[in-house]
């Protein structure tokens, strides 16, 4: 029950900045309002919209798979190359390492495996760029691998548009997906690569205060993200 009021609340605050005016495609640009002046904004917007996505995973993660062996961490901010990068969804098991980031758009969702940057289109005048999620996933998975000390081959990368309103209009692979395809494809992995051992000590890394996404750790990320060019 817990859970669910916190997701409720989360999709609350979302459909709220949401229905907050916006710039789209048709309107005209300010003359006073440079591009980089918005990028605090958009940036606040884009980590309160995760938050929702994040919530539905979690929701979905802890509700429909056995604890006895799925480990779920959530919301991690870990060094990466002389910075941090924040990690949405994490599960540990026997079958692998799955790094989950969630994106919650509604509308059509335009991208191709090796292209640069996706659409998120909401109408005809509505059209937003992205940078491809399976990209900003690899980078978690490097991340994650020096923090935990894994090889590649054990991670299992997975992007979840969790919005119910949100359709993928181009071919995309099985590990991108809408949030009724995530658990199935969590549990067609069923051939043991991590020992119990490793699992155990990897969860014990994953669980230490340090990672944690405190308001503090998140504004100084928001501030590293906002300076980098």
């Amino acid at each position: 029950a817990l859970v669910f009021i916190v997701l409720l609340f989360a999709i609350i605050q979302a459909i709220s900045s949401e229905n907050a005016p916006k710039h789209t495609t048709k309107h005209r640009k300010s003359k006073s309002s440079p591009a980089n002046k918005r990028q605090p904004e958009i940036a606040n917007i884009n980590i309160k919209k995760g938050a929702v996505g994040e919530q539905i995973i979690k929701v979905e993660a802890l509700g429909k798979l056995d604890r006895s062996q799925y480990h779920y961490f959530h919301n991690l901010i870990i060094p990466h190359n002389g910075a941090t990068t924040q990690i949405d969804n994490i599960i540990v098991s026997p079958f692998g390492v799955f790094v989950i980031e969630a994106k919650y758009y509604e509308g059509w969702i335009f991208g191709g495996k090796q292209q640069k940057t996706w659409w998120h289109t909401k109408s005809r005048y509505e059209k937003y760029p992205f940078t491809n999620p399976l990209h900003q996933n690899y980078a978690h998975i490097k991340a994650l691998e020096q923090l935990i000390r894994q090889p590649e081959n054990r991670f299992h990368s997975i992007v979840v548009f969790t919005h119910r309103d949100c359709q993928l209009r181009t071919e995309l692979p099985a590990n991108v997906c809408l949030t009724k395809q995530f658990i199935p494809y969590v549990q067609q992995f069923t051939k043991p690569i991590i020992a119990p051992d490793q699992i155990q000590r990897i969860c014990k890394i994953l669980s230490q205060p340090e990672w944690e996404a405190t308001p503090e750790r998140l504004a100084q990320h928001i501030q590293s993200l906002n300076q980098r060019p």
